[in-house]
């Protein structure tokens, strides 16, 4: 050590300086990394994380023009990053189910439902699927786009391409986003019976993982839906089978956006990337959390399939027991995007929202 290094570690912390080391107090090297700050080979800054979505969004960055600490400080700085992005989350997670949505489908001024749908399909439990049936003009783009600046695990497809149903089991847990389903080959179409059912792909070499979550889009025969119900059931170009399988269907004519409080626009405001980044990170985190479904919501879910099987008696899916399950995925996924680890009563009132927004045509 130099005398200049020896002075160094000699003087008093600063108020800030012990501060910041309030963070490694339980790290193995703390005594160095003391010594270090003391010689001013580690300094701490605050710096802006740079995104909007909080308020206070400062957080501790350490450098150092020392070669040899490098390591050090890269440790500290990811250790420091997880702290930081940890209050962060724990703040955000009081409004993640309104501002989460707000990403989803951008082009579209409305819809707040069906956004709320796209968003908890990020985070739903595996196996959890929706299908657009969109008029010609509201093209898939509209509702993929976030889904894949948000996600890693997750693929875009049109259903011509989907020649062999092995590539489902290379997004296993990930999120299958597929346009003009309709196009789907035959040969494919009851492959994706066991895998949207079970998530695997039975077939004659064996059985494989496929737990994917999958995101159709398609347009209606004749390209614009009629205004009648038994019309609008004849129009839908997906096989009875499929249909009874997907957890939710949204049918968006064009003259109905408008009526439903949404609009077309080219012109938005992109995603700041750091926003991006940042609710990318968050619903990452929120991944880890499995919130515990209770025998509390049991009955309720029962009077409530029964509730809609008399009111939607005409809705172009069925209603059946499946709709129980469908209600507790989302219920799940509500509770996960709060990071909470028990479902609640506001899960469930969320649930309704979403899956009768989904049954109104």
């Amino acid at each position: 050590m130099g005398f200049l290094d020896l002075l160094g570690s000699l003087r008093r912390l600063t108020d800030d300086e012990r501060f910041c080391l309030e963070f490694f107090q339980h790290d193995e090297a703390y005594e160095d990394i003391k010594k270090y700050v003391k010689q001013h080979r580690i300094q701490f800054e605050s710096v802006s994380a740079g995104f909007t979505l909080l308020e206070d969004n400062d957080y501790l960055y350490i450098s150092t023009s020392d070669q040899t600490l490098e390591p050090i400080v890269q440790r500290m700085n990811n250790q420091l990053k997880q702290w930081f992005e940890h209050r962060w989350f724990n703040q955000f997670k009081e409004q993640a189910y309104e501002i989460v949505p707000r990403f989803m489908a951008r082009t579209i001024i409305g819809l707040e439902p069906l956004k709320k749908a796209l968003a908890l399909l990020i985070t739903a439990p595996e196996l959890f699927h929706i299908l657009l049936v969109n008029d010609e003009g509201l093209g898939a783009h509209h509702f993929f786009s976030a889904i894949e600046q948000l996600t890693e695990n997750r693929t875009c497809c049109i259903g011509t391409e989907l020649e062999d149903a092995t590539l489902f089991t290379q997004y296993d847990k990930g999120i299958m986003m597929v346009d003009e389903f309709e196009n789907v080959k035959r040969p494919v179409k009851p492959a994706l019976l066991p895998i949207m059912d079970n998530g695997i792909l039975d077939q004659e070499v064996g059985v494989r993982l496929a737990r994917v979550k999958i995101l159709a889009a398609t347009k209606p025969l004749g390209g614009r839906f009629s205004r009648t119900y038994d019309s609008l059931k004849r129009q839908l170009p997906v096989e009875p089978a499929l249909i009874h399988r997907f957890d939710l269907i949204f049918i968006n004519r064009v003259t109905d956006i408008v009526t439903r409080g949404g609009k077309i626009i080219r012109d938005f405001e992109p995603i700041k990337p750091a926003d991006k980044e940042f609710v990318k990170a968050y619903l990452r985190h929120s991944m880890n959390i499995q919130p515990k479904m209770t025998n509390n919501f049991d009955e309720d879910l029962i009077d409530y399939v029964d509730y809609l099987q008399q009111k939607y008696e005409h809705s172009p899916k069925p209603i059946n027991e499946r709709m129980i399950e469908t209600m507790k995925k989302i219920m799940i996924a509500s509770a996960r995007i709060d990071l909470r680890e028990i479902v609640e009563a506001k899960d469930f009132q969320r649930a309704r929202e979403i899956v009768e927004n989904s049954l109104t045509v």
